[in-house]
């Protein structure tokens, strides 16, 4: 005969809502724009969660791979006609092409015999060609910049009997725009003309990443030396910026939050969420009490939901189910609390083959938190079906 013993509930601390706030709850999670902003970071949190930079070239030959000064060289080497890629000025042209898609119109014949400088001015990157030029500043580093830096490059090029064509503001994930400070109104005016602001990696058709890189690495068809070196640059990049494009989503969160004046109303939200898996445990309890199983009636205490009092010779096997906050996972548990696991075979195979996780006499299995509520209710009420079968028959 199977145990239904007395009810141990323990009473549910949940805060009760006003109809005024569960009206607010809906309309915030309903705003539009708000989801837009929100399904954004997350695609960008799976990107960044699925990227690995594996085993790249870059990090093993310097620890410096982040800063501005490889990334100078590295792209410095890719534009450089005379470079041993051995590729000419194919990747030139095609950063050329890049940059008038920018709404600049710069002439590929002025760049045939284009000379690509390093620190020359104390410019980072100088592309010189036949009496024009285009300046790359690179703050792929976040740096700030210097008193008057980009009027300062511009006279430097100008004494050099240089037009410039271009200014391009190079930063790794973000659109910024230069420091401009100190500049007359007639420099402002004249390099705000010349001036692209580009990301490494935006995930967008206008980042050096799919703009630049990508078409080069493409374009490729002899040097598989050239064509490694890009694709593993390529990773870098991604790498690099991922994390920095999560942070602007949150940033752009923030911001409509606090136009909107709804941050008492995510406050709201959150409190709410935050109270779902107690919700969610005392409803294991109420779903499960009057289904048959091995155990006495399960009860709630300290919010885990419990099934215990299966006692099998010197064992007495327990189920739980509780919220883990750090994996957002709700877990059931198995074990035998005087773990001796006696005549436990039979036992052991069904939490096997119902994909519980064996560790240290413990057996376990993960549910996500909301998207796999129902999963949970389901997989409970058969697991305790299955051991009322193995109970009955005598053979744990």
């Amino acid at each position: 005969m199977l145990k239904t013993g007395k009810s141990r509930r323990k009473t549910i601390h949940i805060t009760i809502m006003e109809q005024s706030e569960i009206e607010k709850i809906i309309n915030f999670i309903s705003f539009q724009k708000l989801l837009e902003v929100v399904k954004k970071f997350e695609e960008e949190e799976k990107r960044v969660s699925v990227h690995d930079l594996g085993f790249n070239i870059f990090p093993i030959i310097s620890d410096q791979y982040q800063k501005e000064n490889l990334h100078s060289d590295i792209i410095r080497t890719f534009l450089n006609p005379k470079a041993k890629h051995n590729e000419k000025n194919k990747f030139l042209l095609l950063f050329i092409k890049f940059l008038n898609q920018h709404n600049h119109l710069i002439d590929e014949s002025d760049y045939k015999n284009a000379d690509v400088e390093r620190e020359e001015g104390r410019v980072d990157i100088l592309i010189k060609g036949n009496g024009h030029c285009i300046i790359v500043e690179n703050k792929m580093n976040n740096a700030t910049d210097q008193d008057r830096q980009l009027p300062t490059y511009l006279e430097k090029c100008k004494s050099l009997k240089y037009e410039v064509d271009a200014i391009i503001y190079l930063n790794l994930s973000t659109i910024k725009e230069p420091d401009k400070k100190n500049w007359t109104p007639d420099e402002i005016k004249e390099i705000s003309n010349k001036l692209i602001l580009i990301a490494a990696y935006k995930n967008s058709s206008e980042d050096l990443y799919n703009g630049w890189i990508l078409p080069c690495e493409g374009a490729i068809e002899i040097n598989n030396d050239a064509k490694f070196l890009f694709s593993q640059y390529r990773k870098l990049i991604k790498y690099l910026g991922g994390p920095i494009m999560t942070t602007e989503s949150l940033k752009e969160i923030y911001t409509i939050l606090k136009e909107k004046g709804k941050i008492e109303d995510a406050i709201l939200v959150k409190n709410a969420i935050d109270n779902l898996p107690t919700y969610f445990i005392s409803k294991i309890v109420e779903e499960c009490e009057n289904i048959q199983s091995p155990f006495n009636r399960p009860y709630t205490t300290n919010g885990i939901s419990v099934f215990d009092q299966w006692n099998f010779g010197d064992s007495k096997y327990c189920l739980t189910a509780t919220f883990i906050p750090a994996s957002s996972k709700y877990q059931l548990r198995f074990f035998d609390k005087n773990k001796r696991w006696d005549c436990n075979e039979n036992l052991k195979l069904l939490l096997n083959k119902e994909g519980f996780t064996e560790w240290e006499e413990e057996y376990t299995i993960d549910f996500k938190f909301l998207i796999e509520d129902d999963k949970l209710l389901e997989f409970l009420k058969a697991l305790l079906t299955k051991l009322v079968e193995i109970k009955c028959s005598g053979k744990t």
